[in-house]
């Protein structure tokens, strides 16, 4: 089957010279300076099947909170090019577990690491280094206690709280030129660090700058061009976002996730925090990638904090989690 020319990502004014010379499909262009960049026009993107890609992300490893409620929630969701929320009101834990998985991700594949850094772009100012210094310490402690091989332990001699904290890459964001700013500079730092996961904490004070229309353009173009930086690069996505309160009418408010529907479908995985007690959290997964991993409201299982940061458990985030069932 002949390609017209109609097909390629050429401007109007191309398009048109070219069939006034009497150009109508690909294989009639000979002379690649008829136009400018002509190999990168026709270029055919490789195919793959499915199994190639369940494969690719099977090999490339998923990574670990080391909280067990929490892992077995997420699952399949922690894998390089997915785009994670994680949302909730203040206090539910949204940025300890993104503290958490900055340090993990550091870890040795055997552990449940990814053997990379993390770069955390931060807009609420809650990027505390003594609470990394803090987790580093007791995840620090818990990989001393681990029964394990010579060979394994001497893969561990060169983790410290420095060499942690110094593979955690802070940008503090302010304004939505900023943030445009360093997602420009993001794209050319990448080829010069290996990042294995990025964390935006939180993105909603970005896009609440934003009118409507500006909004919807952004989310698209934005999470578009993340997602493929994320799977060329081989890096996690973890974003948070607030809680915000909507009306149904005068007397019916309910509380939701801010940044509306459009936001909602370009995200992969969505978990819901919240602290129904002092003892207790809750996480939901309320969208997921895999059909089987969706939530479906119902009554959560309570798990009792059992973890507590003074002890020598990487775990820190006790979680009541809502089991799935379809």
């Amino acid at each position: 089957m002949e390609q017209n020319l109609s097909s390629l990502n050429i401007t109007r004014e191309n398009y048109e010279r070219l069939n006034s010379l009497g150009f109508i499909n690909v294989n009639e262009i000979k002379d690649t300076e008829t136009v400018k960049q002509w190999p990168e026009l026709t270029f055919v993107p490789t195919t793959k099947t499915a199994l190639d890609v369940y494969c690719e992300n099977s090999e490339s490893g998923r990574l670990y909170t080391f909280n067990k409620e929490l892992d077995e929630l997420l699952e399949d969701e922690l894998i390089p090019g997915n785009i994670i929320e994680i949302c909730g009101e203040p206090g539910t834990g949204k940025t300890q577990v993104c503290f958490l998985l900055s340090i993990n991700v550091q870890l040795p594949k055997w552990v449940g690491g990814k053997e990379g850094g993390a770069l955390y772009l931060c807009t609420n100012y809650n990027f505390s280094t003594e609470r990394l210094k803090e987790l580093s310490r007791n995840m620090l402690r818990s990989l001393a206690a681990m029964q394990i091989s010579k060979e394994r332990r001497s893969s561990l001699n060169s983790f410290s709280i420095d060499t942690i904290l110094k593979n955690i890459h802070h940008i503090q964001i302010n304004t939505f030129d900023e943030f445009i700013a360093t997602v420009v500079y993001l794209q050319k730092w990448l080829k010069c660090n290996k990042v294995c996961l990025l964390v935006i904490d939180c993105i909603t004070p970005i896009i609440q700058q934003l009118d409507y229309t500006e909004k919807r353009h952004f989310i698209y173009n934005f999470f578009g061009k993340i997602q493929k930086l994320a799977t060329e690069y081989g890096f996690v996505v973890i974003i948070t976002n607030n809680i915000t309160l909507r009306a149904k009418s005068i007397d019916n408010a309910y509380k939701t996730p801010a940044l509306g529907e459009a936001y909602f479908h370009r995200i992969n995985s969505r978990i819901l925090l919240e602290r129904p007690s002092g003892r207790y959290f809750k996480a939901t997964m309320e969208k997921s990638k895999a059909v089987d991993n969706i939530i479906h409201k119902s009554s959560p299982l309570c798990i009792p904090s059992r973890f507590r940061n003074d002890t020598y458990q990487v775990n820190m985030l006790p979680l009541v989690r809502s089991d799935s069932s379809l």
